[in-house]
Protein backbone atom coordinates (compact mmCIF):
# COMPACT_ATOMS: atom_id res chain seq x y z
CA UNK A 1 0.00 0.00 0.00
CA UNK A 2 3.06 2.52 1.05
CA UNK A 3 4.55 1.60 -2.32
CA UNK A 4 1.53 2.97 -4.52
CA UNK A 5 1.87 6.12 -3.83
CA UNK A 6 4.88 7.37 -6.20
CA UNK A 7 3.05 5.66 -8.89
CA UNK A 8 -0.26 7.06 -8.24
CA UNK A 9 1.08 10.57 -8.19
CA UNK A 10 3.26 9.74 -11.32
CA UNK A 11 -0.25 9.50 -12.81
CA UNK A 12 -2.06 11.77 -11.11
CA UNK A 13 -0.14 14.99 -11.65
CA UNK A 14 0.64 14.86 -15.43
CA UNK A 15 -3.56 14.57 -15.60
CA UNK A 16 -3.95 17.44 -13.47
CA UNK A 17 -1.56 19.45 -15.58
CA UNK A 18 -3.13 18.30 -18.67
CA UNK A 19 -6.59 18.18 -17.48
CA UNK A 20 -7.09 21.61 -15.59
CA UNK A 21 -6.21 24.11 -18.53
CA UNK A 22 -9.26 22.41 -20.68
CA UNK A 23 -11.32 23.02 -17.72
CA UNK A 24 -10.19 26.69 -17.68
CA UNK A 25 -10.71 26.88 -21.47
CA UNK A 26 -14.07 25.76 -21.27
CA UNK A 27 -14.74 27.60 -18.32
CA UNK A 28 -13.82 31.22 -19.14
CA UNK A 29 -14.68 30.84 -23.25
CA UNK A 30 -11.84 30.23 -24.95
CA UNK A 31 -12.89 27.23 -26.05
CA UNK A 32 -16.48 29.12 -27.06
CA UNK A 33 -14.07 31.75 -28.89
CA UNK A 34 -12.05 29.06 -30.67
CA UNK A 35 -15.39 27.37 -32.60
CA UNK A 36 -15.03 30.58 -34.44
CA UNK A 37 -11.66 31.90 -34.21
CA UNK A 38 -9.00 29.13 -34.13
CA UNK A 39 -6.77 29.65 -37.28
CA UNK A 40 -3.19 29.01 -37.62
CA UNK A 41 -3.11 32.34 -40.37
CA UNK A 42 0.17 34.58 -39.73
CA UNK A 43 -1.04 38.03 -38.45
CA UNK A 44 1.59 40.82 -39.07
CA UNK A 45 2.06 43.57 -36.45
CA UNK A 46 3.53 44.50 -33.05
CA UNK A 47 3.86 41.57 -31.07
CA UNK A 48 3.15 41.54 -27.42
CA UNK A 49 5.10 39.12 -25.66
CA UNK A 50 3.95 37.30 -21.89
CA UNK A 51 0.32 39.68 -22.00
CA UNK A 52 -1.78 39.27 -19.54
CA UNK A 53 -5.85 39.37 -20.10
CA UNK A 54 -9.21 38.46 -18.57
CA UNK A 55 -11.35 37.20 -20.68
CA UNK A 56 -15.10 36.89 -19.91
CA UNK A 57 -16.83 34.41 -22.73
CA UNK A 58 -18.60 31.85 -20.33
CA UNK A 59 -19.34 31.57 -17.14
CA UNK A 60 -16.88 33.10 -15.26
CA UNK A 61 -13.94 35.44 -16.47
CA UNK A 62 -10.46 34.03 -16.12
CA UNK A 63 -7.17 35.68 -15.97
CA UNK A 64 -4.37 34.83 -18.45
CA UNK A 65 -1.27 36.30 -16.43
CA UNK A 66 1.48 36.61 -18.52
CA UNK A 67 0.00 33.48 -20.62
CA UNK A 68 -0.69 34.50 -23.85
CA UNK A 69 1.53 36.80 -26.83
CA UNK A 70 -0.59 38.91 -28.71
CA UNK A 71 -0.07 40.50 -32.42
CA UNK A 72 -1.78 43.52 -33.36
CA UNK A 73 -2.56 43.66 -36.56
CA UNK A 74 -3.79 45.71 -39.05
CA UNK A 75 -7.08 43.25 -40.33
CA UNK A 76 -7.08 40.94 -37.49
CA UNK A 77 -5.68 40.15 -33.52
CA UNK A 78 -3.50 36.91 -33.07
CA UNK A 79 -3.75 35.13 -29.59
CA UNK A 80 -1.02 32.62 -29.05
CA UNK A 81 -1.38 31.21 -25.66
CA UNK A 82 1.76 29.83 -23.92
CA UNK A 83 3.32 26.17 -24.95
CA UNK A 84 1.81 24.40 -21.44
CA UNK A 85 -1.79 25.76 -22.44
CA UNK A 86 -1.24 25.02 -26.12
CA UNK A 87 -3.07 21.50 -26.06
CA UNK A 88 -5.86 23.09 -24.44
CA UNK A 89 -6.08 26.70 -26.34
CA UNK A 90 -5.82 27.08 -29.67
CA UNK A 91 -4.16 30.21 -31.39
CA UNK A 92 -6.76 32.60 -31.84
CA UNK A 93 -7.19 34.90 -34.96
CA UNK A 94 -9.76 37.57 -34.16
CA UNK A 95 -10.79 39.69 -37.22
CA UNK A 96 -11.39 43.40 -36.67
CA UNK A 97 -14.90 43.22 -37.82
CA UNK A 98 -15.70 40.88 -35.42
CA UNK A 99 -14.76 43.20 -32.57
CA UNK A 100 -18.15 45.42 -31.22
CA UNK A 101 -16.16 48.26 -29.46
CA UNK A 102 -12.74 48.89 -28.21
CA UNK A 103 -12.60 51.71 -24.98
CA UNK A 104 -10.70 52.48 -22.09
CA UNK A 105 -11.71 51.93 -18.68
CA UNK A 106 -10.31 52.27 -15.06
CA UNK A 107 -10.58 50.58 -12.28
CA UNK A 108 -9.09 52.19 -9.06
CA UNK A 109 -5.40 54.03 -10.71
CA UNK A 110 -5.44 51.21 -13.35
CA UNK A 111 -5.98 51.74 -16.91
CA UNK A 112 -7.61 49.26 -18.95
CA UNK A 113 -8.80 48.59 -22.29
CA UNK A 114 -12.24 46.20 -23.28
CA UNK A 115 -12.72 44.93 -26.46
CA UNK A 116 -16.49 43.98 -26.73
CA UNK A 117 -17.26 41.24 -29.48
CA UNK A 118 -20.37 41.53 -31.48
CA UNK A 119 -23.88 41.17 -28.96
CA UNK A 120 -21.28 42.19 -26.55
CA UNK A 121 -21.47 38.43 -24.72
CA UNK A 122 -17.86 38.20 -25.17
CA UNK A 123 -15.36 40.64 -23.38
CA UNK A 124 -11.95 40.79 -23.10
CA UNK A 125 -9.72 43.40 -20.51
CA UNK A 126 -6.22 44.32 -21.63
CA UNK A 127 -3.72 46.72 -19.69
CA UNK A 128 -0.47 48.39 -20.50
CA UNK A 129 1.27 48.31 -23.94
CA UNK A 130 -1.35 45.88 -25.71
CA UNK A 131 -4.29 47.72 -24.45
CA UNK A 132 -2.75 50.86 -25.94
CA UNK A 133 -1.97 49.29 -29.03
CA UNK A 134 -5.39 47.86 -29.47
CA UNK A 135 -7.25 51.48 -28.86
CA UNK A 136 -4.47 52.86 -31.63
CA UNK A 137 -5.91 50.38 -34.13
CA UNK A 138 -9.69 50.55 -33.50
CA UNK A 139 -9.04 54.59 -33.17
CA UNK A 140 -7.38 54.36 -37.33
CA UNK A 141 -10.58 51.93 -38.34
CA UNK A 142 -13.10 54.05 -36.62
CA UNK A 143 -12.02 57.53 -36.90
CA UNK A 144 -14.92 59.23 -35.83
CA UNK A 145 -14.88 57.54 -32.73
CA UNK A 146 -14.86 59.34 -29.10
CA UNK A 147 -12.02 56.81 -27.40
CA UNK A 148 -9.67 59.36 -25.96
CA UNK A 149 -11.86 61.51 -23.92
Amino acid sequence: MKNDVPYQLLITIPLLIIGIPFIVARMTGWTRLAERFASESSVDGPVFRAASLQLKAGLFPGKYTNAVRIIVGADSIALMPIWILKFSHSRLVIPWSAIGDCKPEKMLWWRFTRLTFGDGRFSMLLRGRVGQALEQRWNELHPGSTLFN
